[in-house]
């Protein structure tokens, strides 16, 4: 188990570099293989806690892991990966040209349906990452319901 207090303690001193942000989220490396998801703001919380319910409830390794999450879903721990830089890399791993032949794809049909993902999402490289060669989907938080409530 984390302790949020010391890694909120260290982002604040600067300690972890910044990987990238949202609307509702900042991400830092933790430098140990990890990375955390820090809510900005109630929606950051919202797609923290989706992304907790959505990796829970997953069977299919399409998600890049969470090892841990505060109580309140200000903070979550995921598993780092490396940047996609471009979306033809996962087109290239799941053998199709294109993102309509990605979206067609009956596993990602069943993730999204499942999840309440929005397919768009899944076309930006940004919410793509590469564990172990691997692509997997890093940003998975702004669910249909999300996008209703932020």
């Amino acid at each position: 188990m984390a302790s949020f207090d010391i890694i909120k303690e260290n982002i604040h001193k600067g300690k972890y570099p910044r990987l990238g942000s949202g609307s509702g989220r900042v991400v830092f490396d933790l430098n140990n293989g990890y990375v955390i998801k820090a809510a900005k703001n109630r929606r950051g919380i919202a797609q923290n806690k989706a992304e907790c319910v959505i990796a829970k409830n997953d069977r299919s390794s399409m998600f890049a892991k969470i090892i841990d999450a505060s109580k309140d879903y200000h903070f979550v721990i995921m598993e780092k990966a490396d940047r996609v830089q471009s979306i033809s890399i996962v087109w290239r791993y799941y053998k199709v040209k294109n993102n309509r032949e990605l979206s067609g794809l009956d596993p990602f049909k069943k993730i999204c349906s499942r999840h309440d993902l929005l397919m768009s999402d899944l076309y930006r490289r940004m919410n793509w990452g590469l564990v172990k060669g691997k692509p997997v989907i890093i940003d998975y938080g702004f669910t249909k319901e999300t996008k209703k409530l932020y």
